[in-house]
């Protein structure tokens, strides 16, 4: 049974993740300063 995902909308994001986040998970972004995690395409 394929697992339900919530689309992000972050451009390539969704691709990387197969679709979206996966439904009922948490994600943290982390990363050093200049790394794009507030990245608004």
């Amino acid at each position: 049974m394929p697992i339900p995902r919530i689309r992000t909308y972050v451009s390539g994001l969704d691709e990387i993740l197969y679709g979206g986040i996966p439904e009922r998970n948490i994600v943290l972004v982390s990363g050093g300063p200049g790394t794009g995690k507030s990245n608004t395409g």
